[in-house]
C-alpha cells in the first residue's frame, strides 16, 4: 500500500482510495469525514390540503334492526399532495413520494 491516494481513517488503519472522487469529496473511510453541510429545515415539504367528505344515511328495519348506508370521498379536490422531499444535494426539494389521488368508497354497515 501506501501510494499517493494512501490516507489513515483516524485509527491508526490505512486504506487505499484509488477512485477520484475520494480526494474532492474529502472522504478518508471514516463516518466521520460524512458530516454533510445542509442547514435546517432545508427540505420543507409545500402545502397539504386534505378534504375529504363522508354522506351517510341510516335506514331502519324496526325498533331492533337497521342499515348504515356510506359514500366516502377522499381528496375529493384530487390535488398533489406531496409526501415527502428529497434531502440529497443533487436533488433537494423535489417531490420523492405523494399522497393518494382521488378515492371513492361505499360502505354498508347492518346493526343489530
Amino acid at each position: 500500500m501506501g501510494g499517493k491516494n494512501s490516507q489513515s481513517d483516524g485509527f491508526g488503519n490505512k486504506s487505499n482510495l484509488n477512485f477520484p472522487g475520494a480526494v474532492y469529496c474529502n472522504f478518508n473511510g471514516s463516518l466521520l469525514s460524512l458530516d454533510g453541510n445542509l442547514g435546517r429545515n432545508s427540505g420543507v415539504t409545500p402545502w397539504t390540503v386534505f378534504n375529504d367528505i363522508r354522506v351517510s344515511r341510516r335506514i331502519s328495519f324496526g325498533e331492533r334492526m337497521s342499515m348504515d348506508a356510506m359514500v366516502d370521498i377522499f381528496n375529493i379536490a384530487n390535488r398533489y399532495n406531496v409526501a415527502a422531499v428529497s434531502p440529497l444535494y443533487t436533488n433537494a426539494g423535489q417531490a420523492t413520494a405523494a399522497y393518494d389521488p382521488r378515492q371513492i368508497q361505499f360502505g354498508l354497515k347492518v346493526n343489530w
